[in-house]
């Protein structure tokens, strides 16, 4: 079943370039607050065989890593497809979305989520 969380904030449609420039910030956000790992998930619009749809933990360094074996093995494109960063301790998870958005969910505003929310708001990310 999948979790529900209290809040959620979601950034404007982004390039490919302002989407990447966030994936890049959020692992740096990760590595400042000594987030050690995550659990990583591929979802809609990845080819179905790629990990199963199967969630996998890996430490923030990995993500950039496992997102290009994943789009040189032919089976999607992180721009265009569903990726889940979930991190449990900190009851949060953030999508980078196939309609080329990204949501922050979360229960509790933590350092990482304000983190992540103060930088989309200094460049006028954030949606609406």
């Amino acid at each position: 079943m999948e979790k529900k969380y209290k809040y959620r904030v979601c950034t404007r449609e982004l390039s490919r370039q302002e989407c990447k420039n966030c994936l890049d910030e959020i692992i740096d956000i990760l590595k400042i607050h000594q987030v050690l790992q995550i659990e990583m998930m591929f979802g809609l619009a990845w080819d179905n065989e790629h990990k199963e749809w199967m969630p996998f933990i890996v430490p923030p360094d990995e993500i950039t890593l496992e997102i290009d074996k994943a789009e040189k093995s032919g089976t999607g494109n992180f721009y265009n497809a569903d990726t889940f960063l979930t991190l449990h301790e900190l009851n949060s998870e953030i999508l980078f979305c196939h309609e080329f958005d990204i949501h922050l969910e979360y229960d509790e505003i933590n350092k990482v989520v304000y983190d992540i929310i103060e930088a989309w708001r200094s460049r006028s990310l954030i949606q609406g």
